[in-house]
């Protein structure tokens, strides 16, 4: 397929977890990139892959550094294990990096474009998925570092400031396990009971209080453009009242305890959630 980096076939021997029309992952191309110059080793001990949760939620997410036994075909890039049962690594025949099942093995359900040869996969310049038979460019896709201070590894968060124009959003917020959509470019959800979620939301780079975290719609942000891992690191937050956006409360995001009771505030994610909520009133 002219301009792609991935072929129409794919391995009979293929085995994963979120296999898609039979198959999982397929074998890659040749493209007809120009080979990168010679680069720095990939510093990077943490990655996140977002964009494609919609497609392949097991593939995106958070990826550390790995220690395991590299194959002569990793090249002498480092390999990352993701945290939900998928591999994030280099397979030199391609000059490529995917994500697959097995990092010693060339099947993978996503992958970057052949031939650039790059030692960091932050450093791709496209990437691409296995969806309905076929490999399709995937512009929403980003992989970037994440350092390791900033890596969101709070269970709970206490909100307080603004009890007095957004009380039904202020409280205790507890992580969850809930996939992040394509929008909260891999950061986790936090709930706080009563149908309130604290996420983050790429478009702005920065977390809001709301009651869908697959929709803008917020009473509730923290300051735009800061591009936080973590809540706590915002440094500054806004509460939604007479219209418009007010910073004279003494809001505040701080870490907090996880309650004993925490495994009972798991969510149910209602699929028509996006349908239903159409405006959050201030």
């Amino acid at each position: 397929r002219s301009g792609s980096t991935c072929a129409d076939s794919h391995s009979n021997d293929c085995a994963s977890d979120d296999r898609i029309d039979g198959s999982d992952s397929y074998h890659s191309a040749r493209a007809t990139s120009v080979p990168a110059a010679v680069e720095e080793a990939c510093p990077a001990k943490i990655i996140c892959v977002s964009g494609a949760e919609d497609i392949l939620p097991t593939r995106m997410g958070l990826f550390n550094v790995a220690a395991v036994e590299a194959v002569a075909e990793h090249g002498g890039r480092p390999v990352f294990s993701g945290e939900r049962g998928s591999w994030l690594y280099y397979w030199e025949p391609y000059g490529a990096w995917r994500i697959g099942a097995d990092f010693a093995d060339v099947d993978a359900s996503v992958c970057s474009l052949d031939s650039e040869s790059t030692w960091c996969p932050t450093r791709a310049s496209a990437w691409f998925v296995w969806d309905s038979g076929a490999w399709l460019p995937q512009l929403r896709i980003v992989v970037s570092s994440v350092q390791p201070e900033d890596h969101s590894s709070v269970g709970c968060v206490v909100l307080s400031g603004a009890e007095s124009v957004q009380p039904a959003r202020m409280g205790l917020f507890s992580r969850t396990g809930v996939a992040p959509a394509p929008e909260n470019a891999g950061r986790p959800i936090f709930w706080g009971g009563d149908g309130v979620y604290l996420y983050y939301w790429a478009e702005f780079g920065a977390w809001r209080v709301g009651a869908d975290y697959r929709d803008s719609n917020a009473s509730v942000c923290s300051r735009d453009h800061e591009e936080t891992w973590c809540p706590t690191r915002a440094s500054a937050w806004f509460a939604w009242e007479d219209n418009g956006w007010a910073s004279s409360h003494p809001l505040t995001v701080r870490e907090a305890e996880m309650p004993l009771d925490v495994t009972q505030k798991v969510p149910h994610v209602d699929p028509d959630l996006t349908q239903k909520v159409q405006h959050v009133d201030p």
